[in-house]
């Protein structure tokens, strides 16, 4: 098959293209604005989404038989900074895309987050309503909608990624040990709850939703509901470092442009069911010791 990878040089687009890869895929890699070597033989190539004619271009010279679209403005920050922006490429550039793989008959599985709620309860399922109370919440969910009109198309909404950042962009966790090994604190939040999942469990969901038969909306999540502060705990013993390094706070503490949903953790049983091979890890996954967390990296 040959599968088209938005978001290539994004924080889960190279798990996802070693996934396709491996599987025997040929793999077509669109990135934003930068071209990046992601492995022998897939050179990521620059096609902004917010220019309609550069994204058909593009189509007609990959001609793919499937899409997998994880391109966004993700930053929630950025997105809060330039609606516009936010809106032409997480949207508009969507629409642009869905409709050119209509036109192809080619099925699309959209990325999308757990974000798209108010996180006023948690364990969301897939039948509970969206609220997104952030600009990239909204644009998430509005480019779900625009995806969902094609029975053909799977939305996957994936939980809080987890796991060393590639092609030079850092996650989370990254940012987190860069403190730590200069003996720098950092805090975590005690009352904000996700359902983290392993940035190679997700490339891996995404592979089986692919090879299999699935249609509409899923959650993927990870199989554990922790706070932040569980989290930064965790990751501290998993990694050997001294728990002074992390400091308890609690949302109501910082001021934020937008609201931060106090918890967000998914129900993922609807997808688990439908791809039983799916085991994902608990947090922190398989990266459990510094070296192995350098090893995965290439941040």
């Amino acid at each position: 098959m040959r599968v088209l990878v938005t978001g290539a040089t994004g924080q889960l687009g190279p798990y996802v293209i070693d996934a396709l890869a491996c599987a025997g895929w040929n793999v077509v890699a669109w990135s934003g604005h930068r071209r990046v070597r992601l492995q022998p033989g897939i050179d990521s190539i620059p096609v902004p989404l917010e220019d309609a004619q550069a994204v058909s271009r593009a189509w007609q010279e990959a001609e793919p038989e499937a899409v997998v679209h994880a391109a966004a403005v993700a930053r929630i920050d950025a997105c809060y900074a330039d609606p516009r922006h936010a809106h032409q490429v997480n949207v508009t550039g969507t629409e642009t895309l869905c409709d050119l793989a209509d036109r192809s008959n080619v099925p699309v599985v959209y990325i999308s987050t757990d974000l798209v709620f108010d996180g006023s309860r948690g364990r969301y399922t897939e039948q509970d309503e969206p609220r997104p109370v952030s600009v990239y919440g909204q644009t998430k969910l509005r480019a779900e909608q625009i995806v969902l009109r094609s029975p053909r198309n799977v939305v996957l909404r994936m939980s809080l990624l987890f796991g060393p950042g590639r092609c030079g962009v850092a996650s989370f966790l990254d940012r987190v040990l860069r403190r730590w090994r200069q003996g720098e604190p950092m805090r975590f939040f005690e009352d904000e709850w996700r359902s983290p999942l392993a940035l190679s469990d997700a490339a891996e969901a995404i592979r089986l939703t692919l090879s299999g038969d699935l249609r509409g909306l899923y959650h993927v999540g990870g199989p554990e509901r922790l706070s932040r502060w569980e989290m930064g705990v965790r990751f501290a013993q998993h990694m050997g470092y001294p728990e002074q390094l992390l400091q308890r706070a609690r949302r109501a503490e910082f001021s934020a442009a937008e609201p931060r949903p106090a918890d967000v953790s998914l129900c993922s049983d609807r997808f688990r069911e439908a791809v039983a091979d799916w085991q994902p890890h608990r947090f922190p996954g398989p990266w459990l010791t510094e070296e192995g967390w350098r090893r995965g990296s290439t941040a």
